[in-house]
């Protein structure tokens, strides 16, 4: 059985579509309430986090819309930084949502991470990313 040039073509180009597929199901994932979705999709480009996700800069993940356990998209880290909730600049439009006050930042922390005890001193992670739309 000989092969055509044309079907080795088609071959290489189905292996990789495996290879992306199977790379993306891979991913490391990060999830957002619904709620925050939309905002996500509206330009929002830094999340703050209570865990540490261990994202380096460079790193890709997955995006997860955390009540349907739906990917939506993906996100490359573009910086992260280490701080409290204290030093959060509450008018960073960088994050989409800004606050009036540090207890309404703190209100917002607590109603996304109930397990938590969240003060001005509770660490965070600031993840700035590049967000790409899933394909359909």
């Amino acid at each position: 059985m000989s092969s055509s040039p044309r079907s080795n073509k088609n071959h290489l180009v189905i292996w990789a579509v495996f290879w992306q597929n199977r790379d993306m199901k891979n991913l490391p994932k990060m999830g957002f309430h619904e709620s925050v979705v939309p905002q996500v999709f509206d330009g929002k480009i830094s999340t703050w986090r209570l865990r540490d996700h261990k994202f380096k800069k460079g790193n890709v993940v997955a995006f997860e819309n955390s009540q349907t356990e739906e990917i939506f998209g993906f996100g490359k880290i573009t910086k992260v930084i280490k701080t409290t909730v204290g030093q959060i600049d509450l008018r960073d439009k960088t994050h989409y949502k800004t606050y009036k006050n540090r207890q309404e930042l703190i209100g917002a922390f607590k109603r996304h991470n109930p397990a938590y005890k969240v003060n001005n001193n509770t660490p965070v992670f600031a993840y700035t990313y590049k967000f790409k739309k899933k394909s359909k």
